[in-house]
């Protein structure tokens, strides 16, 4: 081999190396880009996960309003249905159911 060859081989092992640091380097630079995304991925996870039993419990309240909604109804229906005794005292009425027409 003549020097001139020996040169043009050690020129094209060195873009080699260089090429081949660039690749190691990207590959890196992208591992550390995707660990940074699937640590925010999780923690958006984490997030979406405490939302859920934020609005479980949210939903378990408003069921528990109903309910409570629902009785407090029913007991001022029949409040307002009573009326007082001679002695002053409150007798509830119940409800009185329409009378059916005659035809």
């Amino acid at each position: 081999m003549t020097p001139t060859e020996i040169y043009i081989l050690y020129g094209f092992l060195a873009f080699i190396c260089l090429l081949l640091v660039t690749l190691v380097t990207a590959v890196l630079r992208l591992s550390f880009v995707i660990g940074k995304m699937q640590g925010q991925l999780e923690g958006m996870n984490k997030l979406l996960v405490s939302l859920a039993n934020q609005i479980n419990e949210v939903t378990e309240r408003v069921g528990s309003l109903e309910r409570q909604v629902s009785r407090l109804t029913d007991r001022i229906g029949s409040l307002m249905r009573h009326h007082h005794n001679d002695a002053g005292q409150v007798v509830i009425v119940p409800a009185e159911e329409v009378a059916a027409a005659d035809n």
